[in-house]
C-alpha cells in the first residue's frame, strides 16, 4: 500500500512539474510573440504563429485560437503597467514556479499523511498465525 502511495505521488509530481514547465514555456513564447509585433498586428500574428516544438505533441493548435485572442487582449491592456514583455515574464515565471512549489508541498503532505495512515491501519495478515 505504501509503495502505491509513493508511486502515485511520483506520478502526480511529474505531471505537476510538466504542467508548470509547459506553462512557463507557453507564456514565454506568447510574450515573445507579442514583443515581436506591436499594436493591433500582435493579435493576428500570434494566432498565426506555430506552437513551440515542446508543445506540438500535446496541444492541438485549433484549441488555442480563443485563449490566444483573450490573452493577447489582456496583455495589450496590461502594457500600461508592464511596458515590456520581458518585464511581464520576469514575474510570470517565478509566480508559476511558486504555485508549483505550493502544489508540490500539498502533494507531499497528502502522501505523508496517507503513508502514516497506511502504517496505522491493521494489516490483512494481523492476527494470523503464519507458523502453522
Amino acid at each position: 500500500m505504501k509503495a502505491f502511495i509513493w508511486f502515485a505521488f511520483v506520478l502526480l509530481s511529474a505531471a505537476w512539474t510538466g504542467l508548470a514547465a509547459l506553462t512557463v514555456k507557453a507564456s514565454d513564447w506568447l510574450l515573445g510573440t507579442v514583443a515581436s509585433v506591436q499594436g493591433g498586428e500582435a493579435l493576428g500574428n500570434a494566432v498565426k504563429q506555430p506552437l513551440p516544438e515542446a508543445l506540438e505533441p500535446w496541444i492541438n493548435p485549433v484549441w488555442l485560437a480563443a485563449p490566444r485572442e483573450f490573452l493577447l487582449g489582456a496583455l495589450q491592456m496590461a502594457e500600461q503597467f508592464a511596458p515590456s514583455p520581458d518585464g511581464v515574464m520576469a514575474w510570470i515565471a517565478p509566480l508559476v514556479w511558486t504555485g508549483w512549489a505550493l502544489g508540490a508541498a500539498v502533494l507531499l503532505a497528502v502522501a505523508l499523511g496517507l503513508h502514516w495512515l497506511a502504517g496505522r491501519l491493521p494489516s490483512a495478515t494481523a492476527g494470523v498465525d503464519l507458523r502453522s
